[in-house]
């Protein structure tokens, strides 16, 4: 069992993940320089879900969501399909992210390993010592992203103009734009129903979220007031790029090593969550003989599709960021309903 507390920690890193890499540049080809009112809205839609998040916990009375679906094939593999796409996304935009700025002559697919053997450590150990790091790593997250504000009062690049003009966006493109921002922010925090955690209300539920949400709506309006629109479209990693720009009090220069790491604590820690929903899964489907066996194919597969189809060719990686939420939010729906209209009987 977990506290209220790791579990709003651990929200807040799931409210983020999805956004690192191509994320938020999608979000400001559909929307323009009306994103940030349009995740607004988002974040909104992200409250109302929530509210049903709350009504399945209430329901479920305790019981993890691999024990729910442990005696239904076709949710197994819709759940099996979900987190098996959540770990690719997340081990795609790592490794693009590593061989590009940092590791350029290390093998995307030794990136990938080692990420994968740091998140697969971390399951091992269990969801009481993953939950503690996650609480760890949240301190360090919120001390570095107040630093990365710090820095931001100082960069000379940005315009309250290139926040201008507002509303001049077409009401689909608007409407796809809080779309995506609710699916990125809220689906993945479906996982969380599989944790036994302390008894939360509302509020206390929705703590996390609110925090990771509001945190991705400021790095937008960042990056809008530094590169403004057409150029925050065709940035890789626009999140990286505006810490290029940051000082802190005209002294530290050349930081944005150090300020990125936030995005890595939020693949991590999601990551180990991923991970383990996966291992439940693989617990509840194969015989024990067979059971590490399946569990380490699921994970050289995620393994080698994330490196051979998504890393290796730049048009796949375009598709997965282009299709991903679509396929995402489809797959949350899916459970959603399930949990909320399934019987009793069921478990």
């Amino acid at each position: 069992m977990i506290t209220r507390r790791q579990y709003q920690i651990c929200s807040f890193f799931l409210s983020r993940f999805l956004f690192f890499g191509a994320g938020l540049s999608f979000l400001f080809y559909n929307s323009n320089n009306d994103t940030w009112f349009a995740c607004i809205l988002g974040l909104v839609l992200g409250l109302i879900a929530f509210k049903v998040i709350h009504i399945i916990s209430k329901k479920n009375e305790g019981v993890s969501l691999s024990s729910i679906i442990k005696k239904n094939l076709v949710m197994k593999i819709v759940l099996y399909l979900f987190c098996f796409l959540l770990l690719n996304y997340l081990l795609t935009v790592l490794t693009l992210m590593n061989h590009s700025f940092f590791l350029y002559e290390t093998p995307p697919l030794f990136i990938a390993i080692l990420l994968m053997i740091v998140i697969v450590y971390g399951v091992i150990k269990g969801e009481r010592v993953f939950t503690k790091v996650a609480e760890f790593l949240f301190f360090i997250s919120i001390v570095v992203f107040t630093l990365k504000f710090i820095g931001y009062g100082y960069n000379a690049a940005s315009s309250y103009d290139n926040l201008f003009p507002l509303l001049n966006t077409k009401v689909t493109g608007f409407l796809f734009t809080t779309l995506i921002f609710f699916i990125y922010s809220f689906v993945p925090n479906i996982l969380l129903l599989n944790f036994k955690v302390e008894e939360l209300s509302y509020k206390q539920m929705i703590v996390g979220y609110v925090m990771g949400a509001v945190s991705i709506i400021l790095t937008i309006l960042i990056i809008s007031m530094t590169f403004g629109f057409p150029l925050a479209t065709i940035i890789r990693y626009p999140e990286y790029m505006v810490l290029k720009k940051i000082s802190l009090f005209n002294v530290f220069k050349n930081i944005e090593n150090i300020l990125v790491i936030t995005w890595y604590f939020d693949c991590l820690v999601s990551g180990f969550i991923i991970t383990n929903m996966i291992k439940k899964i693989n617990n509840n489907t194969f015989p024990m003989l067979i059971r590490k066996g399946t569990y380490i194919l699921l994970l050289l597969a995620s393994l080698f599709v994330a490196v051979n189809i998504f890393v290796k060719d730049y048009t796949k990686t375009i598709l997965l960021y282009k299709y991903a939420f679509t396929i995402i939010g489809a797959l949350g729906l899916v459970i959603i309903l399930y949990l909320l209209f399934r019987k009793k009987k069921e478990e």
